[in-house]
């Protein structure tokens, strides 16, 4: 990877393929918009051998993972987006996005960064305003990958279910962990 005047990204594939992610077509707002995007979000990796870009999202200490791979006469030929690793997301939506991201990279003509600041997007907005399990401190439970969807009555807090099954049967009662009140 190549990092150069400040924010304009070049990754190059081989001495044919050079995909400009921030080139200077761009302007200097839009450019340092996706060197932050590539320096905080995501991790973005290229590997040049298998003709592939890797996205890997992280949410706590679990990852999401996209791969979008380019053909042999890139840009000529489409792009292929596919799933790397899913998780906290609904199957259907997940597939919705990739159709939208491959949809945008080969049909309208969108640069491969803004695809992956699309994807990061629609991912940021999938787990904004979801809050952490109180008893585990995670959005995603660490095992089965699930959301807090198991609600108090009372306090309205959210819980894993894997979470409110451990705590049910390890404190021989039914309420819920913060307000103790009994949890239906």
């Amino acid at each position: 990877m190549n990092l150069s005047k400040f924010c304009g990204v070049t990754w190059h594939f081989n001495k044919a393929v050079t995909i400009n992610f921030a080139g200077e077509d761009r302007p200097p707002r839009c450019r340092l918009q996706l060197y932050i995007f590539l320096i905080i979000s995501p991790q973005v990796k290229a590997r040049s051998a298998a003709r592939e870009v890797i996205a890997t999202y992280s949410v706590d200490d679990i990852y999401i993972e996209l791969v979008i791979q380019l053909p042999q006469n890139y840009p000529l030929g489409s792009i292929t987006v596919e799933s790397g690793r899913r998780v906290g997301v609904a199957v259907q939506q997940w597939r919705n996005w990739m159709l939208q991201l491959s949809t945008y990279l080969t049909h309208q003509n969108g640069s491969i960064m803004e695809g992956l600041a699309l994807w990061k997007n629609n991912v940021d907005k999938r787990f904004e305003g979801i809050e952490d399990c109180m008893i585990c401190f995670s959005v995603i439970h660490g095992s089965n990958y699930s959301l807090p969807k198991k609600a108090c009555r009372t306090c309205k807090k959210k819980f894993h279910s894997a979470c409110l099954y451990k705590w049910f049967t390890s404190s021989n009662k039914s309420t819920c962990p913060l307000c103790r009140e009994t949890f239906f």
